[in-house]
């Protein structure tokens, strides 16, 4: 059974650079690194697909790289790195750095849950404050997608966090949970939060 770690980098025009974290797991055997690779880019890609439209032009795909961590978030192996095909599409601004779309992702623990935030939002989504129906369609699309078991050749992956309070990985439940307040894409200390 092993844990992996994907970075996913994005160029935010002039406005800098957002990082977003995934975990997931594979038990039993393990597929080659190529098979992780095609497996990981198409689930990446499904994440982001239904954003893209709701994205400014100004945010592009940076890079991804994709590690094997242990209980404790050390890196023990290096699958590679991907190259995802996505990119905003909305024209007019971007919301200010760090203003994100936001969702949550549940596991059996209560207290150990997933956060996403996904960068790069159009202003145009952004009415008095809330995001509009169009955004929040494309999130509860996208976030459905980020707790999903996805299909790595014949295996599968298995969405979820890494807890270092308690040294373990803690699958998704299958269920997100969206807002349309404007979270923030905030920075953390290395190996806290999802």
């Amino acid at each position: 059974m092993a844990i992996y770690k994907v970075e996913v980098k994005f160029n935010q025009q002039n406005l800098g650079s957002a990082l977003n974290v995934y975990w997931f797991q594979i038990e039993g055997t393990q597929p080659t690194n190529t098979q992780i690779k095609a497996g990981v880019t198409n689930w990446i890609e499904s994440i982001y697909a239904p954003l893209v439209p709701t994205m400014d032009a100004g945010c592009t795909f940076s890079s991804c790289r994709i590690t094997v961590v242990d209980t404790d978030g050390n890196t023990i192996g290096e699958v590679g790195d991907i190259t995802c095909d996505i990119s905003g599409s909305q024209s007019g601004h971007q919301l200010t750095l760090v203003a994100a779309a936001s969702a949550f992702a549940r596991t059996l623990v209560g207290k150990i849950q997933g956060r996403k935030r996904f960068p790069g939002i159009s202003e145009d989504r952004n009415t008095d404050g809330l995001f509009d129906n169009v955004l929040l369609n494309a999130l509860a699309q996208a976030a459905l997608e980020w707790v999903a078991t996805f299909a790595i050749s014949t295996f599968f992956g298995h969405p979820g966090v890494l807890s270092l309070s308690t040294g373990t990985f803690k699958q998704f439940t299958g269920t997100a949970v969206i807002t349309n307040v404007p979270g923030t894409q905030v920075t953390r200390k290395p190996l806290r939060g999802s």
